[in-house]
């Protein structure tokens, strides 16, 4: 995905290490603005345009990984469930 190896639930990527040792994610729509919106995420740039499922989160200053770890159990959720218009 995007050039990297990353991990994937049910054939689909949820997640990698982004090239700037960030923590790229796919998470539902909403949760991904907010991120992006709080200052927490930044939003991933497909070619020109912004996506809006995936978002690069850098290791938390003080929290430590286990907001990573937080948001990775999120997108291992939303990987599992059903395509739009399925």
């Amino acid at each position: 995905m995007f050039g990297s190896q990353g991990l994937m639930r049910n054939g689909k990527f949820f997640a990698f290490v982004g090239r700037a040792g960030d923590m790229v994610l796919k998470l539902p729509e909403s949760q991904a603005a907010h991120l992006v919106t709080s200052g927490e995420a930044t939003a991933v740039r497909a070619g020109r345009n912004a996506t809006r499922e995936w978002v690069g989160v850098p290791m938390p200053a003080g929290g430590g990984p286990s907001r990573w770890r937080d948001l990775l159990a999120d997108a291992f959720r939303y990987a599992g469930t059903p395509a739009r218009g399925a």
